[in-house]
């Protein structure tokens, strides 16, 4: 499938199945429009939705909300920032939120084969649980580390160490991520890490630390 998920994993199986990792958005989920409304409307708001550009756009996608309002929005309250992101990227979210090609369907093949499926996200946890509802994939994921779950966001792998200590999953583990903070937290954490990189200078940013990279077909 387009993002080769279950070749990679079969590739460097051991005897006793890897702990699975996902990033959510990016990853899973194609969440990029709805992110970037919601940020669209805070530089509305709050700042020149000018300032607004395409490298500006590139640069919020990933890291988490808390890094970036200070840096665009400073001295406004945290609070009062996020719940105009919030309001608009939920607007945005039904229309333009879907899962990345062929990812239930992955989820679903490595589910039925006993695979342990974790997400670590700096997306809220209640977020993520209510996006896998819409597109029905819930089921496939087993546990979610997001935002409020730990002290050290990514790349700390903080979120890695607690899904696997909690559920008392195999150590050995495998870090899916699109982004360099994804990859560098199965990097800290000592996983084997596979980037999913959806352009060209994605792919050489994250053929810097990732043991694979999975790029999708068009």
């Amino acid at each position: 499938g387009t993002l080769g998920y279950i070749g990679i994993i079969r590739k460097f199986i051991k005897p006793s199945k890897p702990t699975i990792i996902f990033d959510f958005d990016g990853t899973l989920i194609d969440t990029s429009e709805s992110i970037k409304e919601g940020y669209r409307e805070c530089f509305r708001k709050f700042s020149n939705e000018n300032l607004f550009t395409s490298k500006v756009q590139n640069e919020v996608l990933g890291p988490a909300l808390r890094d970036i309002f200070p840096k665009y929005f400073p001295g406004i309250d945290y609070d009062t920032v996020y719940e105009t992101y919030h309001e608009a990227q939920s607007k945005a979210a039904p229309v333009t939120n879907h899962p990345t090609k062929n990812t239930a369907e992955t989820l679903k093949k490595l589910h039925e084969q006993g695979y342990h499926i974790g997400i670590v996200s700096t997306r809220k946890k209640e977020g993520i649980e209510e996006i896998l509802k819409q597109v029905d994939m819930e089921k496939y994921v087993d546990d979610i580390c997001g935002l409020n779950d730990v002290t050290n966001l990514k790349p700390d792998p903080e979120g890695l160490i607690m899904l696997i200590n909690r559920n008392k999953w195999n150590k050995d583990c495998i870090m899916i991520g699109d982004s360099m903070m994804d990859l560098m937290s199965g990097v800290n954490y000592g996983s084997y890490t596979v980037g999913f990189a959806k352009s060209k200078s994605r792919k050489k940013e994250l053929s810097e630390v990732a043991d694979v990279i999975i790029v999708p077909s068009s």
